[in-house]
């Protein structure tokens, strides 16, 4: 996810290297991988202003001990796979040496650590920003492409280790292969990452913010067992974002809070009913923008009576599971690369969104049950499955602990 940056929606503390680490019960073993996401941050900041100062050596020490205390969590809660987000302008050809050798230096530090206990880390290269991504592709691909060799000469080539090239990349270049641009390009970097890393892991995305998945020719990459085609999993939206207002979301969906999963017609009503009440008192709006939203609201609701059940997430993994079939490709190398439920607060302090554990659970038995890999978003930020003050997640929560066991061994 990118939540910092203008899109269309599809689907880190201080560190205390000596503090004791609470002891947290193992997921169940099952086939498949079970992976989350983890941003590359200094502890507490759940963004990084990139500038001549940043990062500065002692954000790097910080996360450095943060980086050995997530993965003791990490690996004894059961995750096996780390989606690591890593800010790409720290690397760029613009960024100054200083940041290139902290930031690869946090890179090689986690990868060696996740290595060292046999937990996988794909590498996924994050844009600053929508415009910025829309540069990368459309205009300064060599730059794009100098950034990920940058990043290659960091990496070793191991089976643990992968490497995404961009997150939820997009087309919207105004031009008449736009169609067809990030499509190419990725296989241009395919091809390069494969000069010099014959055994990593390369995770494919689709067009349109990586939607479109299932329109993609996965032929250029069906011989090369260690290709993933990633897609992110965020149905229903309004259930996994409610209450934010970012500017791909409807607008009424910042009013909508503690709205229940699965779908109960009883407690949709009180939601409803509390959502009104909101935007009557919104003083920004006008009588007509107050008819509007209520409408949209009420056909969205009633439109959750279908798309908040088990059944419609079952469905919708399933069409992922017969392109996976029609076009040669084993499900296990179909990942989700995120799912997750934003908590109300935003951060790790405040309580968890109700139902969010109960989602994630049944998504990733889902997954589990198709054998597609997958990784939950995310450990410490806005959508944490982890706790902790400030973002200093230092277990992962007993309630999304107990959710994923009971239901990975459903």
């Amino acid at each position: 996810m990118q939540i910092e940056v203008d899109r269309r929606a599809f689907l880190l503390g201080a560190a205390t290297s000596g503090a004791a680490l609470l002891p947290v019960p193992a997921l169940s073993a099952n086939d498949g991988v079970r992976g989350i996401n983890v941003s590359l941050l200094p502890p507490g900041k759940s963004s990084l202003s990139i500038n001549v100062s940043s990062p500065t050596p002692s954000d790097i020490q910080a996360l450095l001990a943060y980086n050995a205390k997530r993965l003791a969590v990490l690996s004894a809660a059961g995750f096996d796979l780390v989606r690591l987000r890593f800010h790409m302008a720290l690397i760029r050809p613009s960024a100054t040496a200083q940041q290139r050798e902290l930031a690869l230096r946090a890179v090689a530090d986690f990868v060696k650590r996740a290595s060292d206990k046999g937990v996988q880390t794909l590498v996924a290269l994050f844009p600053e920003n929508g415009h910025d991504q829309h540069d990368l592709i459309c205009d300064r691909q060599d730059e794009f492409l100098q950034t990920l060799d940058v990043l290659l000469r960091a990496l070793p080539d191991s089976p643990l280790v992968g490497v995404e090239p961009l997150n939820e990349p997009f087309t919207g270049c105004g031009a008449a292969d736009s169609p067809k641009r990030w499509v190419n390009l990725q296989q241009v970097i395919y091809r390069r990452v494969r000069a010099s890393h014959p055994r990593i892991i390369f995770v494919v995305s689709g067009d349109n913010w990586g939607g479109d998945l299932l329109k993609l020719d996965p032929s250029p990459y069906r011989a090369d067992r260690q290709v993933l085609f990633s897609l992110h999993f965020y149905d229903p939206l309004l259930f996994t974002s409610q209450g934010v207002n970012w500017n791909f979301l409807p607008p009424f969906n910042r009013f909508v809070h503690d709205l229940p999963w699965p779908y109960r017609a009883e407690a949709v009503a009180k939601v409803r009913g509390a959502a009104l009440s909101l935007i009557d008192a919104d003083s920004t709006l006008d009588a007509p923008k107050r008819t509007a939203l209520k409408a949209d609201l009420d056909a969205q609701l009633e439109a959750y009576a279908r798309s908040g059940t088990e059944q419609t997430l079952a469905g919708s993994l399933d069409k992922l599971a017969a392109w996976a079939t029609s076009n040669g490709v084993g499900n296990d190398r179909i990942f989700l690369g995120e799912f997750g439920v934003i908590r109300p607060s935003q951060d790790t302090r405040g309580r968890i969104t109700p139902g969010a554990d109960a989602w994630i659970g049944t998504v990733a038995r889902l997954a589990t049950e198709r054998g597609f890999q997958w990784a939950i978003w995310d450990l410490d930020t806005s959508f944490a499955i982890g706790f902790g003050h400030n973002g200093d997640a230092d277990k992962i929560s007993d309630q999304f602990v107990n959710a994923l066991h009971e239901e990975t061994v459903k």
